[in-house]
């Protein structure tokens, strides 16, 4: 017959080193990159190739704000600060079209 008190310490021990190495599996397959979006008082995980579409969603809306904002000051020689954050090709478009002009 066997002896289950000597299989119990054995047993815990794979038990424990199973879950770890499910543990690193499962975190090193996850994508890095997501972002909860709540939209309509529903939320979404958006990851991958929608999470870059909605990033330059939000960058292209900052900027038609900052060009809205630039467009509406009274002076033509005033200087405004901006910082600004986006993707090189979004900011390079901003600066020759707004600040050039």
């Amino acid at each position: 017959m066997i002896e289950h008190r000597k299989l119990a310490i054995p047993a815990i021990f794979i038990l424990i080193l199973g879950g770890v190495i499910s543990f690193f599996l499962a975190f090193t397959f996850y994508p890095e990159k997501h972002v909860n979006v709540s939209i309509d008082g529903k939320c979404y995980e958006l990851i991958d190739n929608a999470n870059e579409k909605y990033q330059k969603l939000v960058a292209s809306n900052r900027l038609q704000i900052l060009k809205m904002q630039i467009k509406y000051i009274e002076l033509k020689d005033a200087k405004v600060p901006v910082l600004m954050t986006g993707y090189e090709d979004m900011m390079d478009d901003f600066y020759k079209n707004t600040i050039l002009r």
